[in-house]
């Protein structure tokens, strides 16, 4: 069923995620690009021209300003540029998030198991096992990484305050908590502002390239509403049955709107919190949230900021 709520409701469905990322995407013209990245000209000397080398060698340059005009780029009013602008932070957020190995890693823990699984083959195991030489599948034990029993909501703050880089973090962030899901455990993403549009449920097979698309599209747009972002987990995640129930905020956690968000969190298990900021007030808002769901904190400012913060709470 789709449902699309006005302030403070929550958006399902492809026509209401149309809706949502739409809202509050402004098309930048070049004139506004230029003022805002000296470097834009190296990497598009003219309307409708992108050098994605000349943006590779500025990511590895000036990595933050790199991603902040990648991200400006793929709202401008150019539809060339645009599109391809779009599509390499795709497949840079992606990429980003395979790479981190350890986010995989960090879901779970090392185990035995008997018969034909995915892993390293324990030999001596094995021989004990079968009492000798193995001769069936089932003799065998493997040793390998078992995910936990666990239903993970990404929810992530499109209000005002995302912008530039911090979009790239989410997109990669999103990406990196779908693929360390994938195939083992049930993940879902949504974003919030004033109000909350669900991007993947946690029983949906919807692409990570098209979520990651799709958070490329928002821009910083209205208030934050932290008690919505909360509640629409936490519904998202009635249908995990007995797993662990988790939220990860990715937010300044400067609540702007609605109520308090420590006290909207019944149904989950543990909320965690990524903070985009540095500044005391988010800081203590974060840890103070963390801690009020049984969850842990930890700041990301950056791209090389989130694979450890990620593994960390994923652990």
């Amino acid at each position: 069923m789709n449902r699309s709520t006005g302030t403070g409701g929550v958006s399902r469905g492809a026509q209401a995620r149309r809706a949502v990322t739409e809202a509050g995407r402004r098309r930048a013209p070049r004139t506004q690009l230029l003022r805002a990245h000296p470097r834009l000209e190296a990497v598009s000397p003219e309307p409708g021209a992108f050098d994605e080398d000349a943006m590779y060698a500025l990511l590895a340059e000036e990595p933050d300003a790199a991603a902040a005009l990648l991200v400006d780029l793929a709202g401008a009013y150019d539809p060339v540029l645009r599109a391809r602008a779009r599509a390499l932070a795709g497949r840079l957020a992606i990429r980003s998030a395979r790479d981190a190995r350890s986010w995989r890693r960090g879901v779970g823990q090392i185990v035995s198991r008997a018969g034909p699984h995915e892993g390293d083959l324990d030999v001596d195991a094995s021989i004990e096992r079968a009492g000798g030489r193995p001769r069936r599948a089932e003799d065998l034990v493997v040793r390998g990484w078992m995910a936990p029993d666990q239903a993970t909501v990404l929810c992530i703050d499109r209000s005002g305050s995302m912008a530039g880089t911090q979009v790239l973090i989410a997109a990669t962030a999103a990406a990196g908590v779908l693929l360390a899901a994938e195939g083992r455990t049930r993940a879902g993403v949504l974003a919030f502002g004033s109000e909350a549009v669900v991007l993947r449920r946690i029983d949906e097979r919807r692409p990570v390239s098209v979520v990651v698309d799709d958070i490329l599209s928002l821009r910083g747009h209205g208030v934050t509403d932290l008690g919505l972002a909360l509640r629409t987990a936490a519904q998202e995640l009635t249908g995990a049955g007995r797993s662990t129930r988790v939220a990860i905020v990715l937010s300044d956690v400067i609540a702007t709107t609605g109520s308090d968000p420590r006290h909207a969190a019944r149904g989950i298990d543990h909320v965690h919190v990524l903070g985009t900021s540095e500044a005391p007030e988010s800081v203590a808002a974060g840890r103070a949230l963390a801690k009020a769901g049984g969850g842990r904190h930890r700041v990301v400012t950056d791209l090389h900021s989130l694979a450890p913060a990620l593994t960390a709470l994923l652990t």
